[in-house]
């Protein structure tokens, strides 16, 4: 519950919603698939999350490559998220 005092708020709650739409719709697997051809070693992240990572970090404000950090310090929200250098190197192989 959110109330007017500050307790229970959480002000990237939306930005979750946007993550579970692009996992629920496939757009996450289906780009990772598109740039499958592009993966140089095994990670974590697969490029279609990193894309959707940078895609919710952007809607949520976030203006350099850098705001990721916002998303990551709130594990339970928005789950692991791929770090900076992850990141520029999905970003770099695209280009």
């Amino acid at each position: 519950m959110v109330t007017a005092h500050g307790r229970g708020v959480a002000s990237h709650a939306g930005s979750r919603l946007l993550a579970d739409l692009a996992e629920v719709t496939g757009l996450s697997q289906a780009c990772s698939e598109a740039l499958s051809g592009l993966r140089q070693r095994s990670s974590r992240h697969h490029p279609g999350q990193v894309l959707v990572d940078l895609a919710v970090m952007l809607s949520d404000g976030g203006e350099a490559i850098s705001d990721l950090a916002l998303l990551r310090d709130q594990p339970d929200l928005c789950g692991p998220v791929a770090s900076t250098a992850t990141a520029w190197r999905v970003l770099d192989s695209i280009d």
